[in-house]
């Protein structure tokens, strides 16, 4: 679902430093890989960044390619938070999760290169369709 309205979450104002009340991007999609559900993705665009932003999203768009070929975007930094936890009805609905099973959820702000945050992401994924992996070097 797309949409472009005031939401309720004071948390999602703070993490996007606009003040609270003012209209903002949803997006809600289901995300699949090879062609079976494997989470519920709900992003928060600041649209100060992105005026019009309904306009160019279809359900194939590449939110990527939107920001940096339509909008001229300088992407920079991500902070990503992973969380182990009970999915809602809602979300167990949607992701077709057929008991309690946890999920993980991901929060990510990703800021442009000027550090103004661009978007704030929730990602809902099914617990067992989903290997997070990191490399770290001393």
């Amino acid at each position: 679902s797309l949409s472009f309205k005031a939401i309720e979450d004071l948390d999602v104002y703070r993490r996007l430093a606009i003040p609270y009340g003012q209209p903002l991007y949803a997006v809600e999609r289901l995300r699949l890989a090879d062609g079976k559900i494997m989470a519920l993705e709900k992003t928060y665009v600041n649209p100060l960044h992105c005026p019009g932003l309904l306009d160019h999203i279809t359900s194939s768009a590449s939110m990527y390619k939107i920001y940096e070929e339509i909008y001229h975007l300088k992407l920079g930094e991500a902070n990503i938070t992973l969380e182990a936890e009970l999915p809602t009805a809602r979300v167990r609905e949607l992701l077709n999760i057929k008991d309690t099973s946890p999920i993980l959820k991901m929060h990510c702000l990703l800021c442009l290169e000027n550090k103004s945050p661009l978007y704030y992401v929730i990602c809902q994924y099914i617990g067992d369709k989903y290997q997070f992996a990191i490399k770290l070097r001393r």
